[in-house]
């Protein structure tokens, strides 16, 4: 559970690294620190903001024998890097609130005349279909499942 690993960092003082970016990433682990009850550790000598991308985020977390947050495909490319043997480990996944959901939308052709709303909804069915929903789910990135399909 996410919200109880947050509070066991928060109550240990380990070190807790950051994007600190603003990124999209950054906005989700903000929201996720407020999900636990757990005002911003902004502050605080255990709480290290790198204001770098999420790789080299993960290796100064590395450095620091510390925590952070990072979305599946980085962490992918960090344990190749590491030749397959990663000292940082997943601990935590699988939480609804972790879900990094992609969305296809189309535009109102009432307020969007010129957008091709046809086609655009013709690319919609297709990325439902079960075939598009079946190629998600089999594309890897380094040999590891990096989407789960999951079209309504």
């Amino acid at each position: 559970d996410i919200s109880q690993a947050l509070s066991a960092i928060k109550e240990s003082k380990a070190v807790f690294v950051s994007r600190g970016d603003d990124s999209g990433t950054n906005k989700k682990e903000k929201l996720l620190w407020k999900n636990a009850d757990i005002a911003l550790p902004d502050k605080e000598k255990w709480y290290v903001q790198t204001g770098q991308g999420m790789l080299a985020t993960i290796n100064i977390t590395q450095e620091k024998n510390g925590y952070t947050m990072t979305d599946r495909g980085t962490y992918i490319k960090y344990q190749d890097q590491q030749g397959g043997d990663a000292p940082l480990t997943v601990l935590v996944e699988g939480d609804d609130i972790l879900l990094n959901q992609y969305s296809v939308l189309t535009l109102n052709p009432a307020n969007c005349p010129k957008a091709k709303y046809e086609l655009a909804l013709k690319f919609s069915d297709w990325m439902a279909s079960d075939a598009a929903q079946k190629k998600i789910g089999e594309f890897r990135l380094l040999g590891k499942k990096l989407f789960i399909p999951n079209a309504k």
